[in-house]
Formats: structure tokens, C-alpha cells, sequence
């Protein structure tokens, strides 16, 4: 498999090449639907979808998706987010009034 793989290399990295090529002159023209963080990067792959033929927004969904499911698993390695998320999914209103308290020992 790896010789076959050197074999393609000079293929695939032209392949590569042209779509940067390509994605570098729809750059300009490229049209953010789903700003996230790092929005160059976004722009990026709005010229990507234009150059692959992709339907506007499919990659910037994606990417944004995977930067939610990112900060939400991050939210869970921290003890009391984990405890706000908890509050905030048992509430039967979308708002909460009261006052906080502490438990007593």
C-alpha cells in the first residue's frame, strides 16, 4: 500500500495544488454564512465549497459544529460547569429567579 501511495503522491499533490489554486481566486468573492472563531479560516472554506462545487455553508456548518462539540466537551471536564448544565437543564422555565444558597453541613 505505501508504494502504491508513493506512486499517487505526485497525483494527489498536484490535485492539492490546484485546489489551492483555485480556492485562492474564489477567495475574494467567498461568502461567510457561518462566521466562527478563526474566520479567515472560515472564509477559507466558504472558497473551498465554491471550488469543490459544495452547497454554500456545508464545510462552515461542520467546522462549527465541531468547534461547539469542542467547548462543550471542555464544559464537562469542569466540575462546576458540569453542575451549571445540570441546573440549567432541570429548570421547567426558560428563566430562573430565587436567590442562591449555600448547604449547610
Amino acid at each position: 500500500m505505501l508504494a502504491q501511495f508513493e506512486l499517487d503522491c505526485p497525483v494527489i499533490l498536484r490535485g492539492l495544488y490546484d485546489l489551492i489554486v483555485k480556492v485562492q481566486q474564489l477567495l475574494p468573492a467567498a461568502k461567510v454564512v457561518a462566521p466562527s472563531r478563526m474566520l479567515d479560516f472560515c472564509r477559507w472554506l466558504a472558497a473551498v465549497e465554491c471550488a469543490l462545487g459544495y452547497p454554500v455553508g456545508v464545510l462552515q456548518y461542520l467546522y462549527a459544529e465541531a468547534i461547539t462539540e469542542s467547548q462543550l466537551e471542555s464544559l464537562l471536564d469542569n466540575p462546576l460547569a458540569v453542575v451549571l448544565l445540570k441546573f440549567a437543564e432541570e429548570l421547567t422555565t426558560s428563566e430562573w429567579t430565587g436567590t442562591h444558597s449555600w448547604p449547610r453541613a
